[in-house]
């Protein structure tokens, strides 16, 4: 009998004391257009958020570091993340409605949600009551969105676009009267399509929140911790010297417009 228990604690042992194989490729790695944490550029996913999700991968043991990652609408993003438990998604704002829903890797950086207007709009907010009467530009099931609902703002009052380009052209013509979204993000985008920043402004701050990478409910829990503890360990930095992830966030500030 006591050989056979040593026998099984010794197997038990054994799996336990096996490396994780689990590897990038097996994983499903899905992001949105939300710069500067993740965006196109020269037909590759680059960004502050995705840069160390690589850079996580290849510390964890599970990805070389060149992965490829595919930007998605945020709605496909966000039902197949639900779904999927082979799925880990980018970047989320950890809000309350989505506590319960995923596993939670990080934070990775912080975020400013507010609501943009046409400075010609002269809108003033100083309240949430004087949203009611406002069109208000929305991705479906976004941290705005989700952030707008908590504070009573109906759901007859959103406008819904699938991107936030779309979100902005709407803004542009007079469409929507504000659009919720990352500031930092909304100011970048402009540029892109041709729109000049210093037209709009942020008239209503929702929120800061803390963003994260995100994994279904059902993943496996070893992986997930094995992934935040190599995010902490990016996060560490010698003496005097940027952390590994305070390098990757620097090289992204510049095109930050305010």
């Amino acid at each position: 009998m006591q050989i056979f228990q040593r026998v099984v604690f010794r197997v038990v042992w054994l799996v336990a004391s096996l490396p994780l194989t689990v590897a990038a490729e097996s994983l499903n790695l899905m992001t949105t257009e939300l710069p500067p944490y993740s965006f196109a550029q020269d037909g590759n996913t680059q960004g502050i958020s995705t840069d160390i999700l690589r850079q996580v991968l290849a510390e964890a043991g599970v990805g070389k570091g060149t992965e490829t990652i595919d930007l998605f609408p945020w709605a496909r993003l966000y039902k197949t993340l639900l779904n999927d438990p082979n799925t880990l998604a980018f970047s989320l704002a950890r809000t309350k409605d989505r506590e319960p829903l995923f596993q939670w890797i990080g934070p990775i950086t912080t975020m400013k949600i507010g609501l943009i207007a046409s400075k010609d709009s002269h809108i003033v907010i100083e309240s949430m009551d004087d949203l009611y009467e406002l069109r208000i530009g929305i991705q479906p099931e976004s941290a705005p969105a989700q952030l707008l609902m908590s504070q009573g703002v109906p759901v007859e009052s959103f406008d819904y676009a699938s991107t936030a380009e779309q979100n902005l052209k709407k803004l542009l013509s007079g469409r929507i009267d504000v659009f919720g979204f990352s500031l930092d993000s909304a100011w970048y985008i402009m540029k892109q399509i041709d729109m000049n920043p210093q037209d709009f402004e942020a008239v209503y701050i929702l929120s800061e929140v803390e963003l994260y990478f995100a994994m279904n409910a059902q993943a496996d829990p070893v992986l997930v911790g094995k992934l935040q503890r190599a995010l902490e360990k990016l996060k560490q930095g010698r003496a005097g010297q940027p952390s590994p992830l305070e390098q990757i966030i620097q090289q992204y500030v510049g095109i930050r417009s305010q």
